[in-house]
This record gives structure tokens, sequence and C-alpha cells, in this order.
């Protein structure tokens, strides 16, 4: 009987063990250093797992990088850190498509393919940050395809032949881009656009950029609505904002000398039709406006059109002091009148370690006292016999 027991007591052992043993352990996040862990940049982008963090010293890489995993790739110096996508047909110089990715601190130049960006966001990918890059001499910067819920700030997208920056949705599927935040660049001296949102892009916010010196639009908005225009310098463009969309906020933008300021009008060649945007312009510093300051209240505004679809536009005549901080910026709207946004993968929750090991310890606990209990009554029942 003793012999059972201890057979027992072991085999509850080892199916305890086996349970503990084979719970996931979190890896550590590594950072891999190019070109001393590897020599070039996408061998180490082949090699790193979730979470690591890939830092790549000063130097000139020659290379069209595709990320596929969640994790930060990180240059030592701007100025100094070069991707270089080599003026090849190879498509854009970064190629993202996982979520969670961060790029930052490059030099990222020489994507000339009529369709290739420095840095392109794939469709459907979300939660990605593009910070402190110097974009230059691409086709176009940076481009998201149907891409949402990325941060764009602090760049610097300069001399591209195309645009500066381009978010694309499509049309007419509900797969667009949306809930971006586009904030803090410098878009300069890009020839045809600065900032164009094209096609079932919403709810996106685009604040603080200097935008300037391109061929045509500094931002275009182009059937894409309920985007949140603020506090941008559009400078020595064709035309500053180009208002092709619907439901858009501009408030306490800044408008100098452009050939052109804005317009908020397109032709609806379905209908031949002049259709009006009807966007919420606020107090921004327009440096030609037409029509009147008939109240003397520092506005002048455009003069009704006696089409009913036509929606009163204006802009201040005086400069807004946007540092006073005394308005404060719109929140962003609901998406619920939108198309609703694609439905993001559900991150997988972490495997609950700390609670399957109480329960492993604790079903050992109540094995053994049961097999003590079992024990001491088999022996009472030996004894009285």
């Amino acid at each position: 009987m003793r012999g059972k027991l201890v057979l027992l007591f072991v085999l509850v052992f080892l199916a305890t063990s086996c349970i503990i043993v084979s719970l996931p352990v979190k890896a550590e996040a590594r950072t891999i250093i190019v070109p001393d862990d590897y020599s070039v940049i996408q061998e180490a982008l082949d090699n790193a797992g979730a979470g690591d963090t890939i830092y790549v010293k000063k130097g000139v890489y020659c290379e069209n990088l595709i990320i596929h995993t969640a994790l930060s790739l990180i240059g030592e110096e701007r100025d100094n850190t070069i991707i270089d996508g080599r003026m090849s047909d190879f498509g854009s110089v970064i190629t993202i498509t996982a979520d969670g990715v961060t790029v930052a601190g490059f030099t990222i130049r020489n994507a000339v393919d009529l369709s290739a960006s420095g840095i392109t966001l794939c469709p459907g990918i979300c939660c990605c940050n593009i910070s402190g890059n110097m974009i230059t001499g691409n086709s176009n910067g940076i481009h998201l395809i149907s891409a949402s819920n990325n941060n764009i700030t602090g760049n610097r997208v300069n001399s591209n032949s195309g645009v500066g920056i381009m978010l694309h949705g499509s049309a007419p599927s509900t797969l667009g881009s949306h809930h971006n935040n586009i904030q803090g660049n410098e878009i300069l001296f890009n020839s045809i656009e600065g900032i164009v949102l094209r096609l079932n892009c919403s709810y996106n916010n685009i604040t603080g950029n200097n935008i300037g010196y391109s061929m045509r639009e500094g931002i275009l908005l182009s059937w894409a609505g309920n985007n949140i225009i603020i506090e941008n310098d559009l400078t020595n463009c064709g035309v500053g904002v180009g208002d092709a969309g619907y439901g858009n906020t501009f408030l306490h933008n800044n408008f100098i000398n452009n050939i052109q300021d804005s317009y908020t009008s397109w032709l609806d060649e379905a209908t031949g039709k002049v259709v009006f945007s009807g966007g919420n312009w606020t107090e921004n510093n327009m440096s030609e406006c037409h029509g009147e300051d008939e109240n003397s209240d520092g506005i002048k505004r455009e003069p009704n059109l006696p089409d009913e679809e036509n929606t009163e536009t204006f802009g201040l005549m005086a400069p807004s002091d946007s540092s006073s901080g005394s308005t404060k910026s719109p929140e962003l709207a609901s998406p619920s009148a939108e198309p609703s946004t694609e439905s993001q993968p559900e991150i997988a929750k972490p495997f609950p370690t700390v609670p399957v090991a109480a329960v492993a310890t604790i079903a050992i606990v109540v094995i053994l006292t049961g097999l003590l209990v079992y024990k001491k009554k088999h022996k009472r029942k030996a004894e009285h016999l």
C-alpha cells in the first residue's frame, strides 16, 4: 500500500511539474546593433523578435527594407545615419507590414519609382510611430495606404518630387486611413503637394506643421471628411488648402504668400454641379480673402451664393495668436456618422501564469491532504481489525 501511495505522489508531482514548465515565458527584449551584430539592416530585421530594438550606427546603408515585426528601428544620428534606396526600382526605401513599429533618427532617400515612397505603411497597419526622420529625394515622402491610428511627428519631409505626406483610402470600401496624427512636421519644397488626404480618410489630426513651396496645394482634402486641421503654417504654395471634402474643421491656420489661400468647392462631374465642402473655418489668418467685414468684427466673409448648397466660408483678417492658448482645440469627432474603421486584430492576452501556478500548488496541497487522510483512515481500520 505504501508503494502505491508513493507512486501516486510521484505521478501527481510529475503532472504538476509539466503544467508549470509548459507555461510560456516572455523573452527579454533585445537590442541588436548594426553593423556590430549584423552587417546590413535587413538581416537584423529578419532575426529580430517582437519588442526588440535595432540600433543602427552612423553610415550609409544602401537597402530597401521590409519591417515585418513589431519593433523599434532607431538611427544613431539623423543626418548621418542614411538609408538609401539606391535610386532603383525596388520600391519604397522602408515598407512596414507589421503593427506597432517605430522608425526614428534616419535620413531616408532615393525611392524614385513613381509608386514608391520613403516610408510606406501597408493596408491595415496601425499603431506605428514615424518620428524625427529626414525624408528627402523620393517620389513621395510618407505614404499611408488604408492605415489608421499612427503617429507621424517631428519629421522633415522635404524636396520630394511628388507629395510630402499622403493618406490614401479606397472607395466605396470602408477600408480607409483614420485617426492618424500628423503633427509638428516640416514639409517643404515637395513638388506637387504638401499633405494629401484622398478617399475615405476621416478623423485625422493635422496640427502644427510647417508646409510650404509646393506647386499645388499645401493641404489637399479630396473626398475626405471630419478631419481637424489646426495651427499649420501654409506658405508660398499654389493653393494653401484645397477642401474638396466634407465636414472638415480649420482653426488658427496661417496662410502666407500663397497664390490662392483656399478653395472650398469643386465640380461634381457626375451631376455637373458645383459642390461646396461645408467645412468649419474659424479664426484663420488669411493673406487674401474675398468679401467684406460687414459687422466690423475683424472677420470678412465670403458673399452668399444663391445656390442652396453653398455654405459660408471665412477667414480672420488679423493674425491669430495661437500661442496664447486662449482657444481650446476642438476634440476629434465621433466616427459614428462615418463608415467604421477597419477592425484591428485583437491583441492576445498574456497567458495567466500566476493563476495557473497557484491553482497547481493548491491542487498538490489538496491531493496530499487527501492522501494523508486516506492513510490515517486505512491505518485505523487495520488496527481495528
